[in-house]
């Protein structure tokens, strides 16, 4: 695969960091499928005894109530996204969490602003526990992410979590609304065994994966059309889209009995 060269990683940055600060308000409409993918990504991430975590990519920061949670007491917690709406929009979730230091009380989570692909802050080593949900399969330097992902993580020590978009047949929320059947964010997620030969080019001895259903909606259509017209802006005057996106979800859901969701693919990494 083509090396990016710096010019279109840079290009191609501003254009997700456009993207996601317009879309940090309405990414809470995702948050029933991010669960289901970093919930069990945490379970398997040992964070019980770990002493320093990183999150990358953190949204609107549900993921890092749960991991503040979940880590022992004296962890150092430091999640970050590239948005500065995301930061926003985590900042204000956690300050409800109570999880950020007050003044005169001493906290164990920071948040940052920074990008997966410059860790500028993060000393080399320095990471116990790094995690990435939904993330991966985004950035427009997929093999310089996961190098710089083992350069701050500790390598006696350390773990990589990661979460990426699977299959796109098995992906429906996605790949069965009008429009957007093909999306490259299935790209990293289509060959396995080619991701893994990746993970361990940038420095990783052992690599696990399996796939993981993210279910949206099991019996309504409507409530898929619906979640798809947010999503795209759309309104009862697109009266083709909404006729082509019912009569879909009305065959995969009644038709066909399947589940509308997402296939996630878990990732776990070691040095």
């Amino acid at each position: 695969m083509a090396t990016p060269t710096p010019e279109t990683i840079a290009t191609r940055n501003q254009e997700l960091l456009q993207c996601w600060d317009n879309f940090a308000n309405d990414f809470r409409h995702y948050e029933k499928i991010m669960q289901q993918s970093w919930r069990p990504l945490l379970s398997h991430m040992d964070l019980g005894s770990a002493r320093s975590i990183l999150e990358v990519g953190c949204g609107r920061g549900e993921c890092a109530k749960a991991i503040l949670g979940m880590a022992p007491s004296g962890c150092s917690v430091v999640t970050s996204d590239f948005s500065s709406e995301m930061i926003k929009a985590a900042t204000a979730a956690l300050e409800a969490h109570d999880a950020l230091p007050n003044p005169g009380r001493e906290g164990q989570l920071r948040i940052e602003q920074m990008s997966a692909l410059d860790l500028h802050s993060v000393p080399t080593a320095s990471i116990d526990r790094y995690i990435a949900n939904m993330l991966l399969h985004l950035v427009p330097d997929l093999d310089g992410m996961l190098r710089e992902t083992r350069r701050v993580l500790d390598a006696k020590t350390g773990i990589a979590g990661f979460t990426i978009w699977g299959d796109r047949a098995q992906s429906l929320v996605f790949s069965l609304r009008p429009g957007r059947e093909d999306s490259p964010n299935f790209d990293a997620g289509r060959d396995l065994d080619a991701l893994a030969r990746r993970i361990h080019a940038a420095g990783f001895s052992k690599v696990r994966m399996w796939r993981q259903p993210c279910i949206f909606e099991l019996w309504d259509p409507e409530r898929v059309v619906e979640f798809w017209m947010h999503s795209e802006g759309k309104t009862i005057q697109d009266t083709e889209w909404l006729q082509e996106a019912r009569k879909r979800t009305t065959r995969a859901i009644c038709d066909e009995g399947k589940p509308i969701g997402l296939e996630a693919v878990i990732i776990l990494a070691m040095p």
